[in-house]
C-alpha cells in the first residue's frame, strides 16, 4: 500500500506506537513519519506507506508550529506536566500586558532547545529513557 494519512496522535502513545498499529492494521511494512510527537503531546502525525517513504526528505521538517498551554507560578523539573511543580510566587506588580510581552517573545523564528525529558535521540536512546 502506498500514500499519505495524516493521523491524529492522542496522549498517551508514542509516535512509534502509532506507526505500528498502522503497519498491523494496513499490513504495509514500510512506515513512516515527519516529526517525532512525545508521548504526552497530541497531534497531527503524517505518515507515508510503501514508496511513498520515499518522499519523506523532501518535505520542510524545519519549520513546525506549536500550541502550548501555560501555568504561571510553576514550573516543572521536566519542563512539562510529568514532572514535580516547584512554585514560583507570581509578582503582584505582573500586570496582563507583562504577560503579553512575554507571550509574544516566542512569535517567530527561534531555536528550539528540546528539554531533557523528551523524545529526541542521543547515542540511539531517547532522552526521557536516559
Amino acid at each position: 500500500m502506498n500514500g499519505i494519512l495524516n493521523i491524529f496522535k492522542p496522549e498517551g502513545i508514542t509516535s512509534n506506537g502509532v506507526i505500528n498499529q498502522v503497519k498491523w492494521l494496513t499490513g504495509e511494512k514500510k512506515v513512516g513519519h515527519i516529526g517525532t510527537l512525545d508521548p504526552l503531546a497530541k497531534g497531527v502525525l503524517p505518515l507515508f506507506l510503501g514508496k511513498y517513504t520515499k518522499l519523506i526528505p523532501h518535505f520542510n521538517l524545519d519549520s513546525k508550529c506549536y500550541r502550548a498551554v501555560a501555568m504561571l507560578g510553576a514550573a516543572s523539573t521536566t519542563m512539562d506536566r510529568e514532572g514535580e511543580l516547584e512554585e514560583y510566587p507570581i509578582p503582584e506588580a505582573l500586570s496582563e500586558s507583562d504577560v503579553k510581552k512575554a507571550l509574544d517573545s516566542f512569535l517567530g523564528d527561534s531555536q528550539q532547545i528540546p528539554p531533557m525529558h523528551s523524545a529526541i535521540k542521543v547515542n540511539g536512546k531517547k532522552l526521557y529513557d536516559l
